[in-house]
């Protein structure tokens, strides 16, 4: 027998238990939490294997979850600025509250990175700053 390492992620509707939307299918899915902001729901993917800069360091897609299931196509994709070989960014990824707020968390080898602030692929926010009291 062979074990692949292809991956789905599915939105389902708790009420019906039926699916919604079409599946998003990839390789190397190995978590994934949901992001509430209050205005918005995404799909925080963490692939641990994913090749960044050319190193197998991991990296953190996150993707919009509408009334009709995923989006295809992540809004935003997260990893180490730094990236090295096994890292594992993406082992294991949570959205926890800080200050009132929902903010991503992800875990690597022996480090957890903490995202205070996230940002779409266009630049514009996924999430303001956190950290700041207004």
């Amino acid at each position: 027998m062979t074990q692949g390492n292809g991956s789905f992620l599915q939105v389902y509707d708790a009420t019906t238990l039926k699916a919604v939307g079409n599946a998003v299918t990839t390789d190397g899915i190995r978590s994934a939490a949901v992001l509430d902001t209050g205005s918005a729901q995404f799909a925080v993917v963490g692939m641990p294997t994913a090749l960044v800069d050319s190193k197998s360091a991991g990296q953190v897609l996150v993707y919009a979850i509408g009334a009709t299931g995923l989006e295809t196509t992540p809004v935003s994709v997260l990893h180490d600025a730094q990236p090295d070989d096994n890292q594992s960014f993406g082992r294991s990824v949570a959205v926890m509250p800080y200050r009132g707020k929902n903010v991503i968390a992800v875990a690597g080898d022996n480090e957890v990175f903490t995202y205070f602030r996230a940002n779409r692929e266009d630049g514009t926010a996924l999430y303001d700053e956190t950290r700041q009291v207004k």
